[in-house]
């Protein structure tokens, strides 16, 4: 009897550390039923809480942005070069993404229409895999911020 009431128990702190997580598994893949974009999100935003915790986090801009990546920080500059970041998922932990400082590092991709600029956290850059890294697109589309994984 007192092996599956401590099973029960057991069982039950799992089930509640993964609904606090938001329903993701430790993989860093995220809730079932997310989007391509929505695990690319829930990634970055884990990042950022493996990175910095629970502390508010800042997305800035430097005066020759957008030739140059925008960096994740702490530290808000002021109005005109730092961003409030607002995380989407609020509790999530172990990115499979992964902050390093390459040998060749991505470059911006301006065009006449928009562009590409990869981010970054603490100055180095976000490498999702594959070969790929985190830019943000500006530019011509939609209103929302857009994110993405690419060469």
């Amino acid at each position: 009897m007192k092996k599956s009431v401590l099973y029960l128990f057991v069982l039950s702190l799992a089930a509640a550390s993964i609904v606090a997580a938001g329903g993701a598994s430790a993989s860093g893949s995220g809730p079932s039923g997310l989007t391509a974009y929505g695990r690319t999100v829930w990634n970055l935003d884990a990042l950022l809480h493996d990175t910095f915790g629970k502390r508010t986090v800042y997305l800035n801009a430097k005066a020759s942005y957008p030739r140059t990546p925008r960096n994740f920080s702490t530290k808000f500059i002021d109005n005109a070069h730092s961003e409030y970041y607002i995380r989407t998922f609020a509790n999530v932990q172990v990115s499979t993404f992964q902050t390093v400082g390459p040998t060749r590092p991505p470059k911006p991709d301006i065009g006449a229409s928009g562009y590409e600029v990869p981010l970054t956290i603490r100055g180095a850059y976000i490498y999702c895999g594959g070969n790929k890294w985190l830019f943000e697109h500006g530019g011509n589309g939609p209103a929302n911020w857009q994110i993405s994984c690419h060469r």
